[in-house]
């Protein structure tokens, strides 16, 4: 696979939320927990994905979210 293969997530070419929440229809925003799997969102097809706390604690540190992650640990995994 080439570098190519992959799409562009810079800013100049994301979708503002104004718009994307604009559009007719719901919004899918499926829990993206890490680079990789937010790269393989994308390339689905989807125009947006959100970051979780329960996705990042149990990927990053094997638990639940209960809480016990502060923001910034949160801020760090995005």
């Amino acid at each position: 696979m080439l570098r190519n293969d992959f799409p562009a997530i810079s800013p100049s070419t994301r979708t503002s939320w104004k718009t994307l929440l604009g559009e007719s229809g719901p919004l899918l925003l499926p829990a993206a927990h890490g680079a990789l799997t937010a790269r393989l969102i994308a390339r689905a097809g989807f125009r947006a994905y959100q970051v979780g706390g329960f996705a990042l604690a149990g990927t990053r540190y094997a638990y639940p979210d209960i809480d016990l992650v502060h923001f910034y640990e949160e801020f760090a995994g995005v």
